[in-house]
């Protein structure tokens, strides 16, 4: 795992904002989530913490989880896809990465406008949106990320997360639930 100073995010053009990252980072980030990881290993060896990787919070990527993992062995990832896929992050790179840190797996998707990508770029939230599963990738995609965290060795569920303003909840949980079992992950979909 990598260490080294803090990421930003969206703001590394403001050289000051990176010492004051870095500071953040070692005098509040580092030691709450070790503080945090000693407490819920005294409750219990088997449990684990998971970080949703996604933009606004300080871990928001491989690198960020990977430095903060660095505070306890009981740190993970719930690795949700469609969290990567807007920031052009690849997350089949990233179940290979994190190997036995993958904690959890979401199932959900995202479907980007390239012609406001092309203007705005991916920090504007009006550029992409989440989607039911298989909307923004196909079959073979979703088949290729059961495979990796499989591979990964990980063999929880993957649980789909409803936030598709397109389609009606029941209906993008009976399309993702279809196309994840379709995928391979029959024993591991959750509703």
């Amino acid at each position: 795992m990598s260490g080294g100073r803090a990421a930003l995010a969206g703001a590394g053009w403001f050289p000051e904002l990176e010492d004051e990252t870095e500071r953040y980072w070692e005098e509040r980030v580092l030691p709450y989530w070790h503080g945090v990881s000693v407490l819920a290993r005294e409750e219990g060896e088997s449990l684990r913490l998971c970080f949703e990787l996604e933009p606004g919070a300080a871990v928001f990527n491989v690198s960020t989880f990977e430095r903060v993992a660095q505070a306890g062995a009981n740190l993970a990832v719930n690795l949700d896809p469609s969290h990567f896929f807007w920031q052009s992050i690849d997350p089949l790179a990233a179940v290979r990465r994190l190997g036995d840190r993958v904690g959890f797996a979401h199932g959900k998707d995202t479907v980007a406008d390239p012609a406001r990508l092309a203007l705005d770029g991916v920090l504007d939230r009006t550029a992409w949106r989440y989607a039911t599963v298989g909307h923004g990738h196909d079959l073979g995609w979703w088949r290729a990320f059961v495979d990796e965290l499989r591979h990964a060795g990980y063999d929880g569920p993957v649980s789909i997360e409803y936030e598709d303003p397109l389609v009606d909840a029941r209906q993008s949980i009976v399309e993702a639930t279809r196309l994840l079992v379709e995928a391979g992950a029959a024993a591991e979909v959750t509703l």
